[in-house]
This record gives C-alpha cells, sequence and structure tokens, in this order.
C-alpha cells in the first residue's frame, strides 16, 4: 500500500485487467498492519499524495 504499489495497481487495471480487484489494499488491511507494527503513519503530504492518485476502487483511511 505504497505510493509505487498503487501506481502499479492503477496501470494494471487501466490497460491489462479491467476487472482488477485490491487484495488487501483496504481501510481495515492498513489498520490491521499498522496495529502489528507494519507500515508507517501517513503524515499530510504523503497522504495527499496518494488521494491524488484516485485508484477508485481503493479508499482512504479516515483517521490517518
Amino acid at each position: 500500500m505504497d505510493y509505487g504499489g498503487i501506481q502499479i495497481y492503477i496501470y494494471n487495471e487501466k490497460n491489462i485487467f479491467p476487472e482488477l480487484i485490491p487484495w488487501e489494499m483496504d481501510v481495515a488491511s492498513y489498520e490491521e498492519a499498522l496495529k502489528n507494527g507494519k507500515g508507517i503513519t501517513l503524515n499530510s503530504g504523503k497522504r495527499e499524495k496518494l488521494e491524488m492518485l484516485n485508484a477508485g476502487k481503493l479508499e482512504v483511511p479516515a483517521s490517518q
């Protein structure tokens, strides 16, 4: 669930697999990773950069 990974997802969905569904790229998976000591909390700059990708099927954590 990083910028590069989301870009890869968007490219693959747009150009190769139009019915592609993101796997474990939802809010619950992100929050679970943070709870288990994995990942990082998003700062406002990174959050805005990720939101600008507009991946459509991906959710944005409300608490981050």
